[in-house]
Formats: C-alpha cells, structure tokens, sequence
C-alpha cells in the first residue's frame, strides 16, 4: 500500500505550498525520501517544483496503478500524502515502449498521486497507438507525467515544446501537452490545424472567434528506454543547466558528432542530407554547398585515419564524377542547373585538406582557374560562374561564399605554394575590406562575418600583413551584440545567436551557431596572440558559451525519449530549440567548431 507520509509543516495558501520533510513508504520497498522544503510554484504557472524524490515517488505511484490494474486492485486501498491534497492540477500519464508511444490520459482530482494514479488506470485503457499494453509488457514499460499549469488565453507568445494549446467549443475539446509539437515535429500551423481535427472542429478552426484558445505550461518527467534515471524534459530535451563547457566535454561531443557524420555518408558516396527523427525518414534534398562542406570535414578527419580514408575516397569519387565538369583549363562543381562561386571553392577546400590530393591537383588547379576568371579587376567576385535561368540576391550569395573564397584559395596556396592563388586571395580580400569593414554600417550582414573572419586569420598567418588583424575585431565585436547571455527567454536560447531585425537570423538556430563560434574562435586565438586581453576574455566567455548552447542541441542519451531507432540520431546537433531535424551542416560547422576550440585550447576555467 502506498501510505501517507508523515508531514512535518504544511502551509497552504493560493499559488503556494510549502513542503517539509516527509518519510515516504511505497508499495512493495521500503525507500526514504527527504522532500526539501520547496515553494510549489513555476513562473507563476501553478505548477509544482518537485524535488528527484517527490518526483520518483509519483512515478512510483503510476507503476503501482499498473500493477494493480493487472491483479485487481482499486484505488480506494491507498492513502495518498496529504500535502499533495492542494495540488489539484491536470496531469497526463503516457506510456512508450522502447520509445514509441503506447499510450496517454489525463485526470484531475484533489490530489496530486491521486490524480496520477487515475490518469494510468486510464492510460492502460487507452487503444489508439497501436494497442493497448499487455502484462508481459510492464518489466519494459515506461512512464512519463505531465502537470499542466494554469490557461492563458493563445497569443504570439505561444512557444513550441514549451507551451501545451487547449482548444474547446461547446462539448469539443482537445489537448496537446507540450511534447507534441517536438515529438512530431510540426510548425505552429500544421499542429494548430490537428489540434482542431482532434477537437472534431474544422481544420481552421484556430481563426473562429468562438473556439477558446489557451495555452499552458508544463513540467514533465519520466524514465525512458535510454536513462536509468527519473529525467526532467524541458523543450523535449534535458539540457544543461549551467554552462559547463569543458574540454572533456566538448571532445565527447565532437567525438559523436564525427561519427553521425561518416555513419550517414551513404553508399553512392554522398551524404544523407537530412534526418527527421519524428518519421524516422532521410530527406532525399540534396544542397551541394553543405554536401561540400561535410565533405571538408570528412577530408580533414582522414589524415592519418584509416576509418576515416575509405569514406572520404568514395566521397570524393561520387563528386567528381558526378557534380564537376570542365571548360578547357577550368573546373566547375554544376548542379541543379548553376555553378556557383560557394561550390566550387568549397570542393577546393575539400581537396586542400585530403590526403588523396596529389591524384586530384589537376583539378584543383582547374577549380582555381574558375575563380581567377570569376573575379573582377577590383577584386569582387560574381557569385555564379554557369547558370541557367534567373539568379537572384547575388548581394546574399557573395555575403557568405566571398570569404570562401578567399579561404579556399589561401588554403590551396598553403598546399601548393602558387603565388597566384595568395594574389587572387589578398586582391579580393583587400576589396572586401571596403564592403564589410570600411562600409560596416550599410553592408553588414552576420553570414559573413565567420567567413571573413577566418579568411583574414588565415591571410594574417601567411603573410604577417598586420591590416588583416583590426578588421576580425570590427565585424566580431559587432557579432557578438546578437549573442542571448542570459537564457531568456527561455533558457535554451542560452549562448545562441539571433536578433529579430535580421532577415534569417530571427530565431535561433545551430548552423548559424556553429559557424559563429568557428569563427570567434578565430578571433579569439588572434586577439590571444596579439596581447589584446579584453577581447581574449570576452572572446572565450562567447565561445563557450555558444559551445554550451551547441552541445544541448545534441541528441545523446534520454533526450532521444521518443525515438525508436535512437541511433540514427545520437550525435547529430537538432536545427534548433523546437525543430529536431538533424541537417547535415548541423553537424559539419558544429564539429569544425569544436574542432579549433579544441586546437587552440581555449581555456574552459
């Protein structure tokens, strides 16, 4: 029998209860548990924080339900803790077995273990994924609980994966705690539309004045088929709650983060491109930029790897016999009907960090030649070199793939030592210089900033030219305004990058991330080595930070709660807060990151 523990002090008012310690004995174990004295509130919701103890106590309760459902027990034998009595919340129990969902119900009583009691009987009842469970099924059942918080009415301020939505007209109703919108993966749209559906409204009912709209709240808690332990899920996912951005932390992560990436390379030898976990299917999408990207990455990672080597041969292989063409003594990356000037210093990249270079120099050289051919006498570029068809936004296109560029052919310079290649660098460098630096307050874009900064750090380190060094400073210091330092408002958003006046950097987003703490890491190990102490320090505190912020868009252990082919996600770094697919540049600039942390050992203390 689960029994009442002994309370010491209880205080009740509206909103507020206090705990005191408490000795509970559940069914079938003895087990002590001491409940601190916690104020039972969150954010003003009504929500309970409950310690680890209250909240294995309350699991415990739904196993017993369990139990007693399949031996014939009833609810009125318990006695439930009275200082659960003022906590009269709407919960839902679910159940998944080896993370596919198996069932989910709610109830509300007068008593917070009650109500969970409840709510399992009746989940146990509850047929609709794919039938209901069976005794033989308890040993690998587990179990999650959702308190929901107090109703708001529906706003823009609804968030995804934070906020459940309650719909209701007349007798209709429906509810979607606040999982849903991760788990399966819809937009604000497509779930209000199914939420209608489900409340057996027409699918726009979310315009008809008449419908009440809320949102709410959620604390939910669980075990899961990957964590031995009772998890506290925020947004879907348990991330840190405090910045913990170590070396051995970040190597781990990068550690699975390379190996997401080899292991999606597929058999053809290009990379999958996306990877939705909610339906468990590959995109078929194909973006030659990050494909080229990754294959950089992978390029790097096979020197001296022979796990490595056989993977970026046959990546090599399917690129260039399927994606380059030549034009006499040039060489182009054409696909999708363009050529442009990203693709093809990205391939020359990829090829100036392989091993296998010498039996590719000739193309490289040819890619070179189409560079050399696409800039103009002052330096600038064209964004395209083959086209068919209209070309848009050339000026965005150069934002990211200029500094590319440069990057590209400096490298292939360090590889080869072709004076032209260094002449062809520093001559559009000199010109972009002008653009984003001299003309900072008209030009500035963020996609450029990671780009040049490591070009300029790399032309810096080739040449000694001193000009390279003050411009990294400018377009960072300008960078690291859009960096959310302190975790609201929402504590995901801790060390991202995004500000709501920039066209595509509205919200958060790791790819963006990523290649921003690349490149600060850039401008860290500059300012490092050139005696500038203030930027040094402020330089690593956004670093890791942002590193922080990457590593909790990861998929690794309980947060993959709801998958049930978890390993085709551990590793990979989610698009952002609320969208768990898993792109493939995710990964590249998220491992390229951690990668020069890593390497220029940036202090983690």
């Amino acid at each position: 029998m689960i029994q009442s523990p002994t309370m010491l002090n209880h205080t009740s008012r509206k909103g507020i209860i206090w705990l005191a310690a408490a000795v509970l004995v559940l069914s079938g174990c003895n087990l002590t548990a001491q409940v601190t004295q916690e104020r039972i509130s969150f954010d003003h919701e009504n929500i309970p924080i409950l310690s680890q103890e209250d909240k294995h106590y309350l699991i415990t309760v739904a196993h017993t339900a369990v139990s007693d459902f399949f031996s014939g027990k009833v609810e009125a034998e318990h006695t439930w803790p009275a200082h659960y009595d003022s906590v009269n919340n709407t919960v839902f129990v679910a159940f998944r077995l080896q993370g596919k969902k198996k069932g989910s119900w709610s109830a509300r009583e007068k008593n917070l273990a009650k109500s969970i009691y409840v709510a399992t009987q009746r989940t146990l009842k509850d047929h609709r994924y794919d039938g209901s469970i069976k005794e033989e099924d308890i040993s690998e059942l587990k179990i999650e609980v959702f308190i929901l918080g107090k109703n708001h009415p529906y706003s823009n301020a609804y968030e995804p994966g934070i906020h459940g939505l309650r719909f209701k007209k007349g007798s209709n109703v429906a509810i979607y705690y606040n999982d849903v919108a991760i788990e399966l993966n819809n937009n604000t749209e497509k779930l209000l539309e199914n939420l209608c559906k489900k409340a057996k409204l027409p699918a726009d009912c979310a315009g008809d004045p008449n419908v009440e709209k809320y949102i709410f709240r959620t604390l939910h808690f669980g075990t899961t088929h990957l964590s031995p332990e009772i998890v506290t899920f925020y947004r879907s996912n348990t991330p840190a709650l405090e910045v913990n951005s170590t070396k051995d932390r970040i190597q781990q992560s990068l550690d699975l983060a390379i190996v997401w990436l080899r292991d999606i390379l597929k058999k053809n030898g290009t990379f999958e491109y996306l990877y939705n976990p909610s339906n468990e299917k590959y995109s078929d999408k194909n973006t030659i930029p990050r494909q080229l990207m990754a294959s950089t990455v992978l390029a790097k990672f096979s020197q001296g790897n022979p796990n490595y080597l056989d993977a970026h041969r046959k990546n090599l292989n399917y690129i260039f016999d399927n994606w380059y063409r030549e034009d006499g003594d040039k060489g182009y990356i054409y696909r999708n009907k363009w050529s442009s000037l990203g693709s093809n210093s990205l391939a020359i990249r990829t090829l100036s960090y392989s091993p296998l270079f010498d039996e590719y120099k000739d193309k490289a050289d040819k890619l070179a030649n189409t560079i050399m051919a696409m800039q103009h006498e002052d330096g600038s570029f064209d964004a395209f070199y083959a086209y068919t068809g209209i070309v848009d936004n050339e000026k965005w296109h150069l934002a990211y793939s200029s500094g590319v560029a440069i990057l590209g052919m400096s490298e292939l310079y360090e590889r080869t030592k072709e004076q032209s290649y260094l002449e062809t660098a520093r001559k559009a460098q000199d010109f972009y210089l002008v653009e984003y630096v001299d003309k900072i307050d008209e030009n500035y874009y963020p996609g450029y900033v990671p780009w040049h900064t490591m070009s300029l750090s790399t032309l810096f380190k080739i040449t000694g030219d001193e000009k390279y060094i003050a411009p990294i400073f400018t377009i960072n210091d300008k960078l690291i305004e859009m960096q959310n330092t302190d975790g609201r408002p929402y504590m995901d958003y801790l060390g991202s990058f995004s500000d709501p006046k920039i066209k595509g950097y509205q919200v958060p987003h790791s790819p963006t991330n990523a290649v921003i703490v690349e490149g600060l890491a850039y401008a860290y190990e500059l300012a490092r080595d050139t005696g500038d102490v203030t930027r040094t320090e402020k330089y690593r505190k956004s670093v890791l930070l942002g590193a922080h912020n990457l590593m909790n868009l990861q998929f690794v252990g309980a947060n993959m709660y709801y998958m049930p082919k978890s390993e085709r996600a551990e590793g990979g770094i989610h698009y952002g807060p609320y969208d768990n697919r898993i792109r493939v540049d995710n990964v590249q600039h998220t491992i390229d990151a951690f990668t020069k942390i890593l390497e220029e050992n940036v202090p983690t203390t």
